[in-house]
C-alpha cells in the first residue's frame, strides 16, 4: 500500500524545480508570465489585459489559453514534452480508476457534510455560460481542452512553487509537499469568480478536491494521466449527480 502511494522516485523525479534538468531563467520567466496571465483571466480580470480579444472567433478565445500554456510549456522545456505528456501505461489506468474513485468519494462526502451544516453550494457561473455559448458537440470540445488547461496551469503552478520552495530549504519533500497544498488552495480560489464567492467551496471541494487528479500527475509524472482523471470526474461524476438531482460542480 505505502509502495502504491510512494511518489519519491530519484529515477524519475519532476522535471526542472531541482535543475534536472535545468530550465533557463527566461524559460521560468515565461512561465510565470503565463501563470500569472492565467489567474487574471481566472479571476475575471480579463479586462486588464490590453488583448482585443472579441475580435476573435469564439472558439478561439475559448482554447487560446491552453495553446498559450503548451507553447510556453514546450519553450520552458526546450521541447521535451515527453517530459510531461506520456502514453498510459497499464499500471496507470489502474491507478487513473482508482484515484477516479477515490475524487468521487471524497466530493460525495464533503458535499453532504456542507449541505449537513447549512452550507449552500453555488452552481458553476463559468459553465453555464460556457454551454450557453456553443452547441453540444463543439461545447464537449472546449470543455476537454479546457480541463486540460486546468491540468496545465496546476503542473505549472506546482513547479514554480516547489522551485521557490527548493531554492529556500533544499528539502525536496518540504518542497513537494508544501508545493501541493499551496497549489491546492490557490486551484481552489480560482474558482471564486465562477462560485459566486463561496470560498469554503472553492477550497475544501474544488481545491482540496483536486488532490487527487494532482497527485496522479505526482504518481505517474504524466498530465494525460490527470488530465483523464479530471474528465471523468467532471463528467461521470456529474452525470452520476445529476441522476441524484444533485447540483454537484
Amino acid at each position: 500500500m505505502f509502495d502504491f502511494l510512494k511518489i519519491d522516485d530519484d529515477f524519475w523525479d519532476f522535471p526542472f524545480y531541482r535543475g534536472k534538468p535545468a530550465m533557463p531563467k527566461f524559460g521560468w520567466l515565461i512561465l510565470a508570465v503565463v501563470v500569472f496571465v492565467e489567474m487574471i483571466m481566472i479571476f475575471g480580470l480579463i479586462d486588464l489585459i490590453p488583448i482585443p480579444l472579441y475580435l476573435l472567433p469564439k472558439e478561439i478565445v475559448a482554447i487560446l489559453p491552453c495553446i498559450i500554456f503548451l507553447l510556453a510549456l514546450a519553450y520552458a522545456c526546450r521541447g521535451k514534452l515527453g517530459l510531461f505528456f506520456k502514453v498510459p501505461t497499464f499500471n496507470d489506468v489502474k491507478i487513473i480508476i482508482i484515484f477516479y474513485i477515490l475524487s468521487s468519494i471524497y466530493a460525495f462526502a464533503m458535499i453532504f457534510v456542507l449541505e449537513f451544516l447549512g452550507i449552500p453550494m453555488a452552481k458553476n457561473s463559468a459553465e453555464a455560460a460556457l454551454h450557453s455559448i456553443f452547441p453540444f458537440i463543439t461545447d464537449i470540445i472546449i470543455k476537454l481542452i479546457s480541463l486540460l488547461e486546468e491540468e496545465l496551469f496546476k503542473v505549472s503552478l506546482l513547479l514554480i512553487l516547489m522551485a521557490v520552495i527548493y531554492y529556500f530549504t533544499k528539502d525536496k519533500k518540504i518542497s513537494v509537499w508544501v508545493g501541493v497544498f499551496l497549489n491546492l488552495i490557490i486551484f481552489g480560489l480560482c474558482h471564486l469568480s465562477a462560485y459566486n464567492g463561496n470560498i469554503i467551496q472553492c477550497i475544501l471541494v474544488i481545491g482540496l478536491g483536486s488532490f487527487f487528479d494532482l497527485f496522479v500527475y505526482l504518481k505517474t509524472k504524466n498530465i494525460i494521466n490527470s488530465w483523464i482523471v479530471h474528465v471523468m470526474y467532471d463528467y461521470l461524476f456529474t452525470a452520476v449527480g445529476f441522476l441524484l438531482g444533485l447540483q454537484l460542480l
